[in-house]
Formats: structure tokens, sequence, C-alpha cells
């Protein structure tokens, strides 16, 4: 028994030494634009296997991979493992395709795969006789020659053979010189049975678009991509590294992304015949046009609306405006326009409205022409034009508060007539100034440019004149006589409060002021009888001196001696000075 496990040993051992490193592609002869998957097998090694680096491709966009895929088994005692990297390409052009020589190093050792060669045909052009694709889109037109702004249907199909899921648009085409509408689709996919060169197919519609071409020339709709999850057969015995796409699981199927994409379209489109086109733009389809006002009768600038409507099968959002005049009688604004469209199985059709808001300002009968808009006819390949029957509209004089003042209104026509003959009136003189005058020459002028200088010289004057006075004898003595009352008032005020020292001692300084400034003694040591003998001299009345010097003597006498003043007493000395105060107020 020990003996067979041994063998066993060897022999495995030996069989997983094996390795041995293959590129494979799953399609050699591809048209351009399909997919191709080359896969990388190491078959002997499952682990330390480094994932695969292609760096030299040709003409192959990789557009997913690596899908990893890892196999083990044992058949008759002998062991056998793989582990596999599947890359997905899309061919770019018609020629060759090449995936160069891959290199591995695997356990320290170097492998490297043959270069695979892949032949590109042209878009549309079969691999190889008999070869059955799993999945493909065609974009198939209602017609390949179409009239510029003609309507052109392109459905876009997705074909499968095998069990699909979630088909995803990747990239929409370009439809450069084309204005698209797309269709609505339902929300859920029916399939139909279909049979493409001999196979049975699956079909679904995946876009529905109408095409109008702005510019006449062969003009190329893009391929469109997309991108769906194709459920194919899995190894049974491999063993993948993704849990959930292990194939135990899903009995025996495996999901891969793939990306698929239709061939280019090219398109003729043909320019409008020039026999007997109208001028201006024209419309492309079959159309009516109908026009109406929204009253038969209307004031003098009252708001009229005029309302047109077209409708037809064709390019509604670019469908040029219909020719309106309207009469010069009338103030217009440009129209309200809206597009309502309805996507029908196979055509775009719709209405699209204008509405104009006119304003009549001259009373009258007024009429709007006839509306028209000229088409080309598809179905007959000539131009037609489509038109209304011209409106009228009654206009009365308005008499409302918005015109019952307002001033007669001249209508365009009238205004037109006229012309540049239009004279205005000036309706006020206004202020009428000789000519020539110059502004200095006028009193006004240096009035207003030297009254500030005389102001500041006169307010200088005066402060200074001020001064002056307050220096002179006079102004000097008015003065002191202010200063005088001030001080009885607070002597009065002292009295009342029983103070009378302050009393006494103002009143002191009260004569004192009075005798140096009217005796001219101004010394300090100066006495009564000094004061008395210059009053007396100067001329000044003696009784004022006789209340003076006997205030002064009762204060100091009251101060130093010990007098005894009363209240009353104070208060006939204040009085008896504010009467001298004021005799002396005349006396200079």
């Amino acid at each position: 028994m020990l003996r067979a496990l041994l063998l066993l040993m060897v022999l495995v051992q030996f069989a997983v030494a094996q390795v041995k490193v293959t590129a494979t592609a799953n399609r050699t002869i591809l048209p351009a634009g399909e997919m191709v998957e080359v896969t990388i097998a190491v078959e002997g090694a499952a682990t330390g296997v480094p994932t695969p680096q292609l760096s030299d491709v040709t003409n192959l966009d990789l557009v997913g991979g690596p899908s990893t895929s890892t196999q083990t088994s044992i058949v008759n005692g002998r062991v056998t493992s793989q582990k596999s990297y599947t890359y997905f390409f899309r061919a770019k052009a018609a020629g060759t395709a090449i995936v160069g020589p891959i290199s591995l190093n695997i356990k320290g050792k170097p492998y490297t795969t043959s270069p695979l060669s892949l032949t590109i045909t042209p878009t549309g052009q079969k691999g190889r006789t008999g070869e059955r694709e799993e999945v493909f889109i065609q974009v198939i037109p209602d017609k390949r020659q179409a009239y510029v702004g003609e309507q052109i249907v392109l459905t876009y199909k997705l074909f499968f053979s095998t069990t699909i899921y979630a088909p995803e648009f990747k990239e929409l085409p370009k439809s450069t010189g084309f204005w698209t509408e797309e269709f609505d689709m339902p929300s859920q996919l029916v399939p139909r049975d279909e049979v493409v060169d001999g196979s049975n197919y699956k079909s679904v519609v995946i876009r529905k678009v109408a095409v109008f071409a702005a510019t006449a020339g062969e003009l190329t709709i893009e391929p469109l991509t997309a991108v769906v999850q194709v459920e194919r057969r899995a190894n049974q015995r491999g063993r993948s590294n993704d849990p959930f796409n292990d194939p135990f699981f899903n009995f025996g199927r495996r999901r891969e992304q793939v990306e698929v994409t239709c061939r280019q379209l090219s398109l003729d489109i043909k320019p409008l015949p020039e026999v007997g086109r109208p001028a201006g733009e024209v419309a492309v389809g079959n159309y009516s046009i109908t026009a109406k006002l929204d009253k038969v009768q209307a004031a003098t600038n009252d708001a009229v609306t005029l309302t047109v409507q077209v409708r037809g099968a064709g390019n509604i959002k670019m469908l040029p405006s219909p020719r309106v005049t309207i009469p010069p009688d009338f103030e217009a604004f440009d129209p309200k326009v809206t597009d309502q469209l309805k996507r029908g199985p196979d055509k775009i059709s719709g209405t699209k409205t204008l509405e104009y808001v006119l304003i009549p300002r001259v009373a009258g009968a007024q009429a709007i022409p006839a509306i028209e808009l000229p088409y080309f006819d598809l179905a007959n390949e000539k131009y037609g034009v489509a038109r209304t029957q011209e409106l009228t509209l009654s206009v009365v004089r308005g008499t409302g508060s918005g015109s019952a003042g307002a001033l007669p209104f001249a209508g365009k026509r009238e205004v037109q007539s006229v012309g540049q003959d239009i004279a205005y009136v000036k309706n006020s003189v206004g202020t009428l100034a000789p000519v020539g005058e110059l502004p200095h020459q006028s009193m006004a002028f240096w009035l207003g440019l030297s009254g500030p200088w005389l102001i500041l010289a006169g307010v200088l004057f005066a402060v200074r004149r001020q001064e002056q006075v307050s220096r002179t004898l006079s102004g000097r003595r008015r003065r002191i006589l202010r200063s005088v009352r001030l001080e009885l008032d607070a002597a009065d005020k002292a009295n009342q409060q029983g103070k009378t020292e302050v009393v006494t001692r103002t009143l002191e300084n009260v004569v004192r002021s009075v005798a140096m400034e009217w005796t001219g003694l101004h010394t300090a040591t100066a006495t009564a009888q000094e004061w008395e003998a210059e009053w007396n001299a100067r001329g000044l009345p003696s009784e004022q001196w006789t209340v003076l010097s006997g205030a002064l003597t009762l204060s100091e006498r009251n101060r130093y001696a010990g007098g005894a003043l009363s209240r009353s007493d104070l208060t006939d000395l204040i009085a008896k000075l504010r009467t001298v105060t004021q005799e002396l107020e005349g006396v200079q």
C-alpha cells in the first residue's frame, strides 16, 4: 500500500511538471468592428501563473478581459491542470491583425507563445462561409436615398442566437449633418424570430430614430456600440476563480460581457430641386396651415392675438416660420412659438403654433393678408404652398381711459407719407442770454466770487473791534461792573446761608475793585483815604463813595474787630452796593 502511494506521488509530480503555454483565438477571420476572443492557456500549472501582459497588438482594440478560469482533473491516475486568461478584442479595420508573442515566467522558467495572425474583412462581409455569429447589431434604414430635410427612419436591431442579458448602449452613433428625433421605445423588449443568412436568430429593436439631413451629399451615420451579457457553456470540469461565475453554481453556464458594434451607414442625400423652388426657406414634407384672430372686432390700442398653426409630418422643430404680413397700422410683437411632436410607429409629425400679439393703432376695417408656407411635396416631388384665408378685423376708436386722453394716433402709413417733413415745435421760451456775453463780464459773477472774502473780512473786523473796545476804559469798567454784580449775587446767596465771613470778604473785594478802577490807584497799598481823595479829585459823586467806604469799614470791622452785622444789615449793604454799580454804569 505504501509503495502504491509513493508511486502515485511520483507520477503526479511528473505530470504537473509538464508546462505548456499557448495562445489561441476563437476566430481567425472576422469583419471589421466585430469581436474576437484571445485565450492564453497555461497547461500543467494552475498556481504561480502571472497575468499575461499584451503589449504587441496591432489593428485590434482591447475592450475587455482578462477573464480567468482554472481547471484541474485526474484521469486514470494522470493529473492535469490548466489556467486560462481570455481577452476580448474588437477588429479595427480591414487587413491583418496581429497578437504578438506573449512571454510568461512560471516558477522561474520562461515560456513564450506563438504570434497570432487574424484576417479582418471589410465591414458587412462575413468572416467565413458558414460562420455563425452569436450576437450582432444591424442598423436598418427605411431608405438609403432622400432629399435634404426628408425623414429617414433608422432601426437598430440586436440579433442573438444564445441567451443574452441586459443590453446597454455604450456609445451612441454620431450623426453629423443630421437632425435627430428619437422614437419612444417600449420598456420591455419582445424578441422575434428571424432568419439571417439561413440561420435562426432572435431579434429585438433596441433603438429607433428619425434623422433629417441638413445638407446634401453622402452623409455617414457612425456605428452604434452596445454591451450585452452573453451566456455560454462552461467546461464542467473547469473551475473559475470567480465564485459567482462558477459553472458548478450556474449549471454549466457562464456569462461573458460582449461588446457589439453595428456597421457604419452611408446615406445619399439629394438637394431640393431648383426648378420651381420658391424664394426663401422651404419646408420639406406635407403640411397644412390655419390662422385665426381671437376676436373679430377690437378697439384701438387693444391687444389682439393672431394664432397660426402648421400641421404635418416632417421636422417640426426645424420648420421655417410661415410668411406672415402684418399691416403697418398694427404694432406687432415677436411670436410665441410652441412645438408639439407626435411620434408614430414610423414617422414624426406634429404641430407648430405661432402666437402673435397685435395692437391696432388706427380705427377702420383692417385686413391681414393670407399667410403662406411654401413646402416641397415629397410624394409628388414638386413644390406647393399651404395658404390661409385673409383675416379681417374691425377696429373702432377706443373709448377707455387709455385712449380717451390720448392724442390722435397717426398710423405708420400716414407717418410714411409725411416722412422727413415732421418738425418739432419748442413749447417754452426758456432762458435767453445775450450772444457773446462772457460770465466774468456780469456783476453777479464778481459778487459771487468776492462774497465769501467780504464776509470773512467783516468777521475779522468785528473780532478786532471787539478786542479794541475791550481795551478801552469804558469797556474795561463794564467788564468790572459785570464781575462785581456776579460777586454781589454770590454774597447775597452766602448771606442767606448765614455765611457772614464770606459775605464780608466779598463785599471788601467789590469795594476795592470799584475804588481801584474809578480812582486809578491800582496799588495794593492804597488806603481808603487815598481812594477818597482821588475819587473827589476826579469829580465823582461823593454819595457813591460814602456808600462804598461805609461798606468797606463795616466789612473790615465785622471781620477783624468782631462786629456783629446781622443778616439784614448785610442785605442792606448788598442792596446799596448794587445801586452804586448801577449808577456807575453811566460814569466813565
